[in-house]
């Protein structure tokens, strides 16, 4: 740098330098408080999220299921699980669009109709949601709740009720994006009666979800035989499952690792979904027995 161009430069610097303190100087407390919220801000968005290795699904994937109630062996409905084919942003961050729903047939309609919707916007990286949705509509029975998550601050905000923040611990999940999470687990690597645990915040309250897994079995559907890994999640007690209540899910023994059975006991009864349908799948479906 010429002599003639250090010396400009040092003096606007001065200059500039003089009036910053005077700015510093003359700022009113809730000036301070911004700016020490937006220092802190900047360094809390810095870290970065763990990152989560998955090559059990993709976009397109589309899944449905038959479900059962088993105490009239009757056929109450279906439910579909379905990734969205776009990707789609939260703030930087790409994420995975997932959306659920349930409904029961027209028959079950005419004793208890149920409309549900569940929606999860998961980040592609850390597989951990940013936004969700959840529409319920059960035999009159109504309400919304779409969640706001930040990760990097550790909170979630609910318009459950009122908008109210809630603390997370790290590496929270909602009730879809935790069951995408556990399609990442390696059942092939785990001891028998081995437990895995995520958090999970559902209904303003942070859950601790354990599942455990049991085995290997081989079991006989519509859509044919599978080999499987045999897991036993820990159910939340509620309006749906009565207390001790027990559910098993089969998922596949290949690299899809898609849940072909789900039974559980709920207040009344029990209840089977049965995978019968399947888009787009990532993988070869090599679970499935010829």
């Amino acid at each position: 740098m010429a002599p003639a161009t250090s010396m400009i430069f040092i003096y606007w610097y001065n200059i500039w330098l003089q009036n910053f303190k005077i700015i510093l100087l003359n700022m009113k407390p809730s000036c301070w408080i911004a700016l020490l919220s937006l220092l802190f801000s900047t360094f809390v968005y810095a870290q970065a999220l763990p990152p989560v290795a998955q090559l059990a699904f993709k976009p397109g994937e589309k899944l449905t299921y038959k479900v059962y109630y088993n105490l009239f062996s009757l056929q109450a409905g279906t439910a579909t699980f379905e990734v969205r084919d776009a990707l789609k942003k939260v703030g930087t961050r790409d994420c995975y669009n997932i959306v659920g729903t349930g409904k029961t047939t027209e028959a079950c309609d005419l004793f208890f109709p149920v409309r549900d919707h569940y929606e999860t916007y998961i980040d592609t990286e850390a597989l951990l949601p940013w936004r969700f949705l959840r529409i319920v509509n059960e035999g009159g029975f109504k309400f919304d709740d779409y969640v706001r998550f930040d990760q990097y601050a550790k909170t979630a905000t609910s318009k459950k009720n009122k908008e109210t923040k809630y603390p997370l611990t790290p590496q929270t999940h909602d009730v879809i994006s935790a069951l995408y999470y556990f399609r990442t687990i390696d059942w092939s690597k785990a001891a028998v009666n081995q437990t895995f645990t995520v958090d999970l915040f559902l209904d303003e309250k942070i859950h601790q979800n354990q599942i455990t897994y049991l085995g290997k079995e081989t079991i006989k559907t519509d859509l044919g035989k599978f080999s499987c890994f045999k897991v036993r999640p820990v159910l939340i007690t509620g309006n749906v499952f009565k207390e001790n209540a027990e559910m098993t899910i089969w998922v596949t023994d290949d690299a899809n690792r898609i849940p072909i059975r789900i039974e559980s006991e709920i207040v009344v009864g029990k209840v089977k979904a049965d995978l019968i349908d399947y888009v787009n799948i990532r993988n070869e479906f090599s679970a499935q027995l010829r």
